[in-house]
């Protein structure tokens, strides 16, 4: 018996992420019939996961927006009309593009090279490690170059975007949290160095992407002390003259 094929969702939640606001908005101002088919196109489009495109024949078109040819045709003559939808035809053949699904789509897609440029990193830096490990005592010009890199814990706005869809942070705030923390010199409210950033970014995301207030120091971690107060000629009182202690 031959192995069937798994199904496109199969493992998955059938679920997609739905802006209705931006439907009703969208949609407000046209037929009721326009608004059921171009929602039955959407959720074709949602369903063959192809960057939001599909291209189908006119007849197939027919049969998605449950009507006939000749309305299927009026109906995508419309959405290319009122700026619905792109809708190109070629070769016998239809394409029709939902542009906020395709955008989102070429989001996820950078985001996913992103992770897997993070990932490669990753493993590139274990495998140093090894090699490091293996050779105990490197050239004095080779350490001390890897103590200062990993001292300074200076990380790039690069390296930023690439953790942050790791811990389920957007590029908008990565950019934020970068120009921050950049600007302080990679170090926590109380003085302390970032020195792993995944952990960072995950704790500012649960912190609700509040930046912690820099503490005042004096370069030792500590506070640094209240300056003593100073006494004007304003302030001060003479003591009694002696004569007046004197019964």
């Amino acid at each position: 018996m031959a192995n069937k094929r798994p199904a496109k969702n199969a493992g998955k939640a059938p679920t997609v992420q739905f802006y209705f606001k931006d439907f009703m908005a969208k949609m407000a101002e046209h037929p009721p019939k326009i608004v059921g088919a171009w929602m039955l196109l959407l959720c074709k489009i949602w369903h063959e996961r192809d960057g939001g495109s599909i291209t189908k024949t006119l007849s197939q078109y027919a049969l998605i927006m449950h009507t006939d040819e000749e309305n299927a045709e009026r109906y995508l003559n419309y959405f290319a009309a009122e700026d619905i939808a792109t809708v190109t035809p070629h070769n016998g053949q239809i394409t029709v593009v939902n542009r906020r699904t395709e955008r989102d789509a070429k989001l996820l897609q950078q985001n996913r090279l992103r992770q897997k440029k993070y990932r490669g990193s990753i493993r590139n830096a274990e495998n140093n490690a090894d090699v490091t490990r293996q050779n105990p005592n490197p050239s004095s010009s080779t350490s001390s170059s890897t103590s200062s890199s990993s001292s300074n814990n200076i990380y790039t706005l690069q390296q930023v975007l690439d953790a942050a869809p790791l811990v389920g942070v957007d590029e908008e705030k990565a950019t934020n949290f970068y120009h921050h923390y950049n600007g302080q010199g990679w170090l926590f409210g109380n003085g302390q160095p970032i020195t792993n950033l995944n952990s960072a970014l995950n704790k500012w995301k649960n912190n609700g992407y509040r930046f912690e207030r820099q503490e005042n120091t004096s370069g030792t971690g500590k506070l640094s002390p209240r300056p003593a107060k100073l006494w004007t000629d304003r302030s001060f009182t003479a003591p009694p003259e002696e004569s007046s202690y004197r019964a």
